[in-house]
């Protein structure tokens, strides 16, 4: 009946084949489950070079936050992004706000601890000016 249609034809099937090409052999759901499969692999492998940008992206932006002022910065806004995790942003990627979309490159949400330190910054730049 019905459950013998759901057995494996051969007895020893390979691993590394996804569940349901060696259950079902119709040819169509063959050749679709093995472009599923092919993607699903493709794309996990697009993931992880991501990941690996990511892991870059963040190295460079880790200590952005102490970095001295930039000529456009202000206790409003700041020259790129100041977050030293920018995934954190609660505006990251937001059209007209965030600095990594803005053809500025300007951000005008930084951290809300950044007037504290955009005083601090511009007291440490005016005394090495001296």
């Amino acid at each position: 009946g019905k459950d013998a249609e759901l057995e494996p034809i051969a007895s020893n099937p390979a691993p590394s084949l996804p569940f349901a090409m060696r259950c079902y052999p119709s040819s169509s759901l063959v050749r679709f489950v093995s472009r599923v499969y092919k993607k699903l692999q493709e794309s996990s492998s697009g993931e992880q070079q991501k990941s690996n940008l990511g892991k870059q992206v963040k190295l460079r932006q880790k200590n952005i936050f102490h970095e001295p002022l930039k000529p456009a910065d202000s206790d409003t806004q700041t020259e790129g992004c100041r977050y030293s995790n920018p995934d954190n942003c609660a505006s990251h990627s937001l059209p007209n706000i965030c600095a990594f979309v803005r053809r500025d490159g300007m951000c005008l949400r930084p951290p809300r601890s950044w007037p504290k330190r955009y005083k601090l910054l511009l007291i440490k730049g005016s005394k090495q000016t001296k």
